[in-house]
């Protein structure tokens, strides 16, 4: 078995260009020059959190230093020396070779020096520290944003959520935008040329990594200011806006383009450097002194926003994609656009039914096999949808009031199976405190089962005192 200095030797150690001492000691020695500051970023990304499993893995190692170049473009500086620290379940020679050849393709590229990192052995989790050179106090932040700043923003939006969304199979594309789509998903351009640029024009910037509509959101509230931002300007693919599936402009993530605000008075500048760079920029609005955010069509028309990450319902085909889809949309009751989570409660009563004449300790082996299952299935399927507890999951109002009716025991009194059911849902729609407090803290498939196990608690509570 290679060690990981073996690892290091073979796949990580490469000449420096702009460090005194690299990767082999201790620790790495960096040059600063003269007035300058150091910028520093540092990013994680967990496989089936981040990247799926099966993502091509020179991509996944292009993708894995772009993510955080994109952030020192943000600020207006210069990228030069990264440290990379990879934990893998275990040592794949093929692996590290084309992990390797896309992560140097992309620091080759931006100039980017490997001065160090780390290795061991774990899930497969990928940790960046990129460090880079601005001239003192001259860094981009969120909070520079001022009011009647335009809103700018460099390339297309959307595409990088749309090919996340077809590889999941939630949204059917044309083969070649599927494949255009995927490559921006995969292969993100930092937008590192036109960004140490920017400090001399720009009041405030972000990169788009969470999406459009919540990274202004970030420059917003750190400027508290508001905005309002035109549709039909968004920079998207013609199917964006033949389809009207806005929502992937703007609220899909993982787009790693720049957001910046700028006087009117430097559009000219600005021009001139997005065309020097190669760099497509558009202006989307304007920075208003109500804070409040706006997004208008053509005609000056609200366009009502979500607040869900990513506004694509799972589909048929996602329901029959995996066992663990297909349990935790409740059988298809999760489809529903309408009450699926009122629906999934009722799935639960003819279950109940079919095993309510076995003995009370089957009936709840029963209960607790749906509630293990219930945290796998209910995890796995929010990862692929990318949402922390999508409506269209179910499994977890079905094991729950399952559970209840177990305990209850009502057998085949419609009345009181109504009481219970009618009960749970107050508690799980109302989410009072401690319910309100698991649904957003905790996470993963406990959390989205956790919040409905507790709901069901207090609805028996109040069940058996009015018995």
């Amino acid at each position: 078995m290679s060690s990981e200095f073996e690892i290091i030797d073979r796949y990580f150690k490469k000449k420096m260009k702009q460090t005194a001492l690299g990767v082999g000691d201790d620790a790495a020695i960096i040059n600063i020059k003269k007035n300058r500051e150091i910028v520093i970023s540092s990013d994680m990304l967990v496989e089936n959190v981040h990247f799926l499993k099966n993502t091509n893995v020179a991509r996944l190692g292009w993708k894995s230093l772009a993510v955080n170049l994109s952030d020192i473009a943000a600020m207006g500086a210069i990228p030069k020396w990264a440290t990379l620290s990879i934990s893998l379940p275990k040592i794949n020679h093929n692996w590290l070779k084309e992990f390797s050849k896309g992560f140097f393709k992309c620091a080759d590229q931006f100039g980017i020096d490997l001065i160090g990192g780390d290795t061991t052995k774990g899930p497969l989790t990928i940790s960046i520290t990129i460090m880079g050179e601005i001239k003192k106090n001259k860094s981009l932040l969120r909070s520079g944003a001022k009011i009647n700043d335009d809103i700018w923003v460099t390339g297309q939006l959307g595409m990088a959520s749309m090919g996340l969304a077809s590889l999941q199979g939630t949204l059917k594309l044309a083969p070649s935008l599927k494949v255009k789509c995927i490559k921006a998903l995969e292969t993100p351009t930092p937008k590192v040329l036109i960004g140490s640029h920017l400090s001399r024009y720009a009041n405030s910037c972000i990169d788009i990594s969470d999406g459009l509509i919540q990274d202004l959101k970030h420059v917003l509230k750190a400027s508290t200011a508001g905005a309002t931002l035109l549709l039909n300007e968004i920079p998207c693919d013609p199917f964006i806006h033949a389809s009207k599936k806005y929502q992937f402009a703007l609220n899909g993530g993982d787009d790693y383009e720049l957001l910046f605000t700028a006087p009117k008075k430097h559009r000219l500048a600005i021009e001139k450097i997005a065309k020097k760079t190669k760099t497509a920029t558009s202006i989307i609005g304007v920075i208003t002194k109500n804070t409040s955010l706006k997004v208008i069509d053509q005609k000056a028309n609200p366009y009502y926003l979500t607040q869900k990450a990513l506004i694509t319902l799972p589909n048929l085909k996602f329901l029959i994609k995996h066992p663990s889809h297909f349990l935790a949309l409740g059988f298809g009751v999760g489809l529903s656009k309408k009450a699926p989570g009122t629906l999934g409660t009722l799935v639960g009563i003819p279950i109940y039914l079919l095993i309510s004449s076995y003995s009370f300790s089957i009936q709840m082996m029963m209960a607790f096999l749906f509630t293990i299952v219930g945290i796998f299935i209910c995890n796995q399927t929010a990862q692929a949808l990318k949402v922390k507890d999508p409506r269209a999951i179910v499994w977890d109002e079905i094991s729950a009031f399952f559970l209840m009716l177990v305990i209850a025991h009502p057998l085949l009194n419609p009345l009181k199976i109504f009481e219970l059911f009618v009960l749970f849902r107050i508690f799980d729609i109302w989410k009072p405190f401690p319910i309100s407090y698991l649904d957003q803290h905790v996470g993963g498939g406990l959390g989205i089962m956790l919040d409905d196990y507790v709901a069901a608690f207090f609805a028996l509570l109040i069940y058996f005192s009015m018995q």
